[in-house]
C-alpha cells in the first residue's frame, strides 16, 4: 500500500459521531466483528495509522465501515462532501445509548417488570454466520414467542381475581409460554442444535433443542434493555382547533380517524406532533459481554427541545404555531395522500429533518471502563485525554447525584457555606446543582476530582467513595495526592 493519505481528515470526530468515543472501543468491536465473520483481524498500530496518517488499506477500510455501519465511501477522502444544509441549525450527530443486561431467566425481575410496561419492542440480531438452519429457526420462534408473551403479559392475574371466566386458560398460556421461551433461552446459550418434528415442507415449522445428540453450535447470547425514544409524526392540521397546544401522543396515527371528517386519500394539511414510546430492545448476538449498542439520537433530543420550547409558550399564553422558533414540532406540511406524506418524510425532507426511526445501531463490545490495560486508560494520547474527561464528568456526575454530597460540604469547614446548605438543598440532584451554581463550588468539586482520580490510577469508584465519605480520610487523600514539590524533599 502506497503512502497516500486516504483517509477524511476528521476521521477520529467521524468515530466519535457513531458512538464509539475511543479507538480502544473501536478497536474491541472490529476484533469481535472480525470474529464473527471468520475475518482476519488487523492490530493496534493499523486502526491508529488510519486516524492519525490517515493512511488505510481497503481491507481495513472495509472492515472499520461495516463496524460504524456507514459506507465504505464515507470514510474516504472527498473533496466534494458537503455538509448537510444548517438552515434548520440541528447538529449532524447526537447519539445515545443503549444498556443492555444479559437475558438467562424469563423470570428476571427487570425483564418481568419492563416487558408489560414497555409500547414497542425491537430485536436487533448480529449473529454472522448461522452455524444452522435450526439454529437460524430458532432465533425467529424466539422473536414471535416474546411477541406473543408480551400481549399475554397484560395483567391475566386481575382477570383471574375477578373470576373472568376463562382467564385461567390464559394464565396457563402465559405460563406455558414462559416454559418455551426458557427453553429456547437455554438452548441458544448452550449452542445446541434444533430440529423440527414437522413436516420439513412447513414453511413455519416448530423447531426444538436437541440437547442429547450432535455437535455443539456457536452459542447466541440473548441481551434485553429498556428505552424511551421520542420522534415526531404527521397528524392532520383538522386536529387542532383555533391552535391549541400541541399534544404529545403515545401512538401513531395510521391515517384513519373515524372521528372527523379527515380523508387519508385526499389533499390534506398535516402538522408534525410528537410521540413517545417505550421500547424494550432484545439483541442476539455471538458475543458473551455486549454491554450497549448506540444510535443516532438526533431527533429525540431535538423533539424533547421543542417541546419545552412549545410548553413555556403554553404557560406563557402566547402559544400559536406561526413563529413559534421550534426545529421540527409544530412544521407544517401538505400532501396529496397520508402515504405520500409518510414517503415524503422518510424521502424528501432528509435534508431538512433527521430520520425519525430508530436505525443505524452500533455494538460496544466492552466498556470504556474495562479496555485492555490494567487501568482502563488507552495509549493513545488523545484518546487518553478524552477518557480523562469522560471520567472526570462521570465522578462529577455521580457526586452530585448522591446525597451523601453533604458531607463534602461539611468537610469544607466553611461555617457560612455549611449554614447555607439546606435539607431543601440536597433533595434531589436538580436541587444541588443550583446550590452548587448559586455559591460558585463547581470549581471546588472539579479540583478535588482533578486530583484524586489520576492518584487513584483512574479508578472512579473510589474516587467518588473517597469524596461522598468526606471527613478526616478525604482531607488526608487529597494531602497525598498534591504533587511533590522541591519543598517537599
Amino acid at each position: 500500500m502506497n503512502n497516500i493519505k486516504n483517509i477524511r481528515s476528521d476521521i477520529a470526530e467521524f468515530r466519535k459521531n457513531k458512538g464509539f468515543k475511543t479507538k480502544d472501543v473501536l478497536m474491541r468491536s472490529v476484533e469481535e466483528y472480525c470474529r464473527s465473520n471468520n475475518l482476519k483481524a488487523f492490530g493496534d498500530k493499523t486502526l491508529q495509522r488510519m486516524e492519525n496518517e490517515l493512511i488505510a488499506s481497503d481491507k481495513t477500510i472495509n472492515i472499520v465501515a461495516n463496524v460504524l455501519n456507514v459506507s465504505p465511501e464515507d470514510l474516504k477522502i472527498n473533496k466534494t462532501r458537503k455538509k448537510l444544509p444548517r438552515t434548520e441549525d440541528i447538529p449532524l450527530e447526537r447519539f445515545s445509548e443503549i444498556n443492555l443486561i444479559p437475558l438467562r431467566t424469563i423470570k428476571s425481575p427487570f425483564f418481568n417488570k419492563n416487558i408489560s410496561v414497555s409500547t414497542k419492542r425491537k430485536f436487533i440480531i448480529d449473529v454472522g454466520r448461522a452455524d444452522n438452519w435450526g439454529q437460524h429457526r430458532a432465533t425467529k420462534q424466539f422473536m414471535s414467542l416474546i411477541d406473543n408473551y408480551s400481549k399475554i403479559k397484560a395483567d391475566p392475574i386481575n382477570e383471574v381475581k375477578s373470576d373472568n371466566f376463562g382467564s385461567q386458560e390464559e394464565l396457563k398460556k402465559m405460563f406455558d409460554l414462559e416454559d418455551d421461551i426458557q427453553e429456547l433461552i437455554d438452548a441458544l446459550v448452550e449452542g445446541y442444535e434444533f430440529e423440527s418434528s414437522q413436516d420439513s415442507y412447513d414453511s413455519n415449522p416448530i423447531v426444538y433443542a436437541q440437547s442429547q445428540r450432535g455437535k455443539k453450535l456457536n452459542p447466541i447470547y440473548i441481551y434485553y434493555g429498556l428505552h424511551p425514544f421520542t420522534t415526531y409524526w404527521p397528524y392532520p392540521k383538522s386536529w387542532w382547533k383555533d391552535n391549541t397546544p400541541l399534544g404529545q401522543f403515545t401512538e401513531y396515527f395510521d391515517g384513519e380517524d373515524s372521528s372527523s371528517t379527515f380523508n387519508p386519500n385526499k389533499p390534506n394539511e398535516y402538522i408534525l406532533a410528537p410521540v413517545s414510546n417505550l421500547y424494550s430492545f432484545f439483541v442476539l448476538c455471538r458475543h458473551p459481554k455486549l454491554e450497549k449498542i448506540t444510535y443516532n439520537n438526533q431527533v429525540s433530543k431535538t423533539v424533547l427541545e421543542d417541546m419545552d420550547i412549545v410548553y413555556k409558550k403554553q404557560q406563557n399564553g402566547d402559544f400559536s404555531f406561526k413563529n413559534l422558533g421550534t426545529k421540527i414540532i409544530g412544521k407544517s406540511y401538505t400532501a396529496s395522500t397520508f402515504k405520500a406524506m409518510l414517503k415524503t418524510i422518510s424521502e424528501g425532507l432528509r435534508s431538512e429533518l433527521p430520520n425519525n426511526i430508530l436505525k443505524d445501531f452500533n455494538f460496544i463490545y466492552g466498556s470504556e471502563d474495562k479496555l485492555n490495560f490494567d487501568n482502563g486508560m488507552p495509549k493513545d494520547p488523545d484518546d487518553w485525554l478524552a477518557e480523562t474527561q469522560i471520567r472526570q464528568d462521570k465522578c462529577y456526575e455521580i457526586i452530585t447525584n448522591d446525597s451523601r454530597f453533604y458531607n463534602v460540604v461539611k468537610f469544607d469547614d466553611w461555617a457560612s457555606l455549611s449554614k447555607s446548605f439546606t435539607l431543601d438543598d440536597n433533595l434531589d440532584q436538580k436541587s444541588r446543582e443550583a446550590w452548587i451554581k448559586k455559591k460558585n463550588y463547581k470549581i471546588v468539586l472539579e479540583e478535588y476530582v482533578s486530583k484524586l482520580l489520576p492518584y487513584y490510577d483512574y479508578n472512579v469508584k473510589k474516587t467518588i467513595e473517597t469524596i461522598l465519605n468526606g471527613g478526616k480520610k478525604l482531607d488526608v487523600e487529597l494531602k497525598k495526592s498534591k504533587p511533590i514539590t522541591v519543598e517537599d524533599i
